[in-house]
């Protein structure tokens, strides 16, 4: 990787205060991080009530999967305390820093971010194939295959936007006390960042990372959005359907049935209009949440640098909160994932 600069190109600093925001500094160092952790014990509590599911349905795997994939995430995020620390400790600046803040979190970040994109729209598929009478059972051996396409695809289409066209590159030195400033650190550091490469400036190259990016996120967003429509308006004609049949709620006809066989039927239809919903909700969640940063690598490239900054504390914030929230929507809307919480609740206070 080149990270080397001419001596004209650096820049003498006097101190860490020249180089961020004390407020910026205070969200990465503070909020994000509190709110990583949150989102980190929660998917963990998911991914092992999710364990003991996931030969159910194909549709526990696919949550199991989204869990896992955002408890990684938050993981690597959390470690924001260290490498945007800005003003409050020199760490922020090194190379090693920078080099995890390009890799892991910029990089394998959004490759985290947009599996979770693609599994949301595989379990759309799935709900909008539940109406139709088509077993689902045809397709569940293939769910390795969807997993590892997912993965190949996120993996590939990541690689322009950050791996390619940034790199990690000195701007400067810290000389304690030079400009004026007081002697805050006693020691000359060097100061690294995450910038684009000259090529990536470049007005053709720039649209076709906008093309990319756009594909990637915002695009795939609108898919996601129109399926959501998809299963609102299937799920619309499903409940009216099932209102005239029975004459009551698709809750309430469940319990209107006699015989074992039609009781069984009618608890699956339960279950999986209960998945529908949690699918509709979560996938309008998703975009809300999302949206902000599927926006940023396309404002990273026309906006300012510290535009871009304050856009990402925005952002950051509402993307955290959402990818925190999973086991909300699971334990809301799937009595499978519910009774498993209260079982796995159950034990440790056994155990306590």
């Amino acid at each position: 990787m080149n990270i080397s600069s001419t001596p004209s190109e650096l820049k003498i600093y006097g101190s860490l205060d020249e180089l961020s925001e004390e407020t910026i500094d205070l969200v990465n160092i503070y909020v994000l991080p509190s709110v990583c952790l949150l989102g980190i014990i929660l998917n963990f509590l998911s991914i092992i009530i999710l364990v003991r599911l996931r030969f159910k349905t194909e549709l526990y795997k696919f949550m199991l999967s989204i869990s896992v994939s955002d408890f990684l995430f938050l993981l690597m995020s959390i470690f924001l305390v260290v490498f945007r620390c800005g003003r409050f400790c020199p760490y922020g600046y090194t190379y090693i820093s920078k080099l995890y803040e390009l890799y892991f979190y910029l990089y394998l970040g959004n490759v985290l971010l947009m599996f979770v994109l693609l599994v949301n729209l595989l379990i759309c598929y799935n709900r909008i194939r539940s109406f139709s009478s088509r077993s689902l059972r045809a397709e569940a051996t293939t769910f390795r295959v969807k997993i590892l396409l997912v993965i190949l695809v996120t993996t590939l289409a990541n690689i322009p936007n950050y791996a390619m066209t940034r790199y990690v590159k000195k701007i400067g030195i810290i000389r304690p006390g030079a400009n004026g400033t007081s002697k805050r650190w006693q020691h000359e550091m060097d100061v690294y960042s995450v910038e684009p490469l000259d090529f990536s400036l470049i007005e053709w190259v720039k649209v076709v990372l906008f093309v990319i990016n756009l594909a990637r996120g915002f695009i795939l967003m609108i898919i996601l959005f129109l399926l959501n429509l998809i299963i609102a308006i299937k799920l619309r004609h499903y409940i009216k359907a099932r209102i005239i049949k029975f004459g009551v709620s698709i809750e309430k006809s469940s319990l209107s049935n006699n015989s074992t066989q039609n009781n069984s039927n009618s608890s699956n239809s339960v279950s999986e209009y209960k998945f529908t919903v949690m699918t509709l909700i979560f996938g309008s969640f998703y975009l809300i949440g999302n949206l902000p940063n599927s926006l940023a690598p396309i404002l990273f490239i026309f906006i300012s640098n510290d535009a871009y900054m304050i856009y990402l504390l925005f952002g950051n914030f509402v993307l955290f909160s959402f990818h925190s929230s999973n086991f909300v929507f699971f334990y809301l809307f799937n009595n499978d994932f519910k009774t498993g919480f209260h079982y796995l609740l159950a034990k440790i206070m056994r155990r306590s």
